[in-house]
């Protein structure tokens, strides 16, 4: 079972959304949406998120940082927010009856901070760089297939190197 739309829906998405027991896909991109994520209950079955382009703000549920078997998450351009401290275990890779399956994650314009993930550094589909501040030691701690990776980062350990050789 699917849910998309496209039109300008505004409001708040009702927390009932996401307990709907045969819900596999959720697009509520681009609709004006108002309001904080609700916690997903553990029997979900959402594999596809998308809810971007709109003003979700406030944390992600602690839910949604650990639900596993995700394959399409973009919460990209929102007004979300907190760290990212509890997808530390998020799986981004896995398999099902040997076939392997990548999450997209899209994160990217947001104001997320703190450290990022170690489980995001070889991520295959991702971006949560654009936008967000986070925290890292070196360039190594990026996620190397973010585009905005190579876009001049720099860590604050490399800033303030670069202040003590100057």
């Amino acid at each position: 079972l699917a849910f998309y739309t496209s039109r300008t829906i505004g409001g708040s998405i009702p927390s009932c959304m996401f307990s709907m027991p045969l819900l596999e896909s959720l697009t509520l991109s681009g609709n004006g949406i108002r309001s904080q994520l609700s916690p997903i209950p553990s029997y979900s079955r959402l594999i596809n998120i998308s809810l971007d382009h709109n003003r979700l703000y406030g944390e992600i549920p602690n839910s949604l940082e650990q639900k596993a078997a995700l394959v399409y998450l973009d919460l990209s351009f929102n007004q979300l927010s907190g760290t990212l401290s509890d997808m530390t275990n998020y799986t981004l890779d896995w398999s099902v009856n040997n076939k392997s399956f990548y999450t997209s994650l899209y994160l990217n314009s947001n104001r997320f901070s703190g450290g990022l993930p170690t489980s995001f550094i070889n991520a295959e589909t991702i971006d949560v760089l654009s936008g967000n501040i986070f925290e890292c030691a070196n360039t190594n701690d990026l996620p190397t297939n973010d585009p905005s990776v190579h876009v001049d980062r720099m860590c604050w350990i490399d800033i303030l190197m670069a202040v003590q050789q100057y």
